[in-house]
């Protein structure tokens, strides 16, 4: 199924952790569906949704975005942060996000 997304409803998906919107969303997220989108729908969903009040919303943090581009961008091994909810959709995008502590241990048990 081929779905276009007007920007209230991706806005309630950011908002709101249940409901349709939502649903839609993450179906298209998980391949379930085919997301139609344009350039211009894009920057229009980028203006709504970093928006305060949205962002307060969803409880986001806007700089977890540029974390996230940085080790999309360097192909990261690893994301390392005290708040790995914040980064729950870094799998999508092949990034392993984890807490320093384990991170260390686990690193240099294979360095042994």
């Amino acid at each position: 199924m081929r779905v276009v997304l007007d920007t209230d409803v991706m806005a309630s998906a950011f908002r709101a952790r249940h409901g349709a919107s939502r649903a839609w969303l993450r179906a298209a997220l998980q391949g379930e569906i085919i997301l139609l989108l344009s350039v211009p729908l894009v920057i229009q969903y980028e203006e709504v949704l970093t928006r305060p009040e949205h962002l307060a919303a969803a409880g986001t943090d806007p700089t977890d975005e540029m974390v996230l581009e940085a080790a999309v961008n360097g192909r990261a091994d690893q994301l390392l942060t005290f708040n790995t909810r914040d980064f729950a959709g870094a799998r999508r995008f092949a990034v392993h996000v984890s807490t320093p502590g384990p991170a260390w241990q686990n690193w240099k048990e294979r360095q042994a």
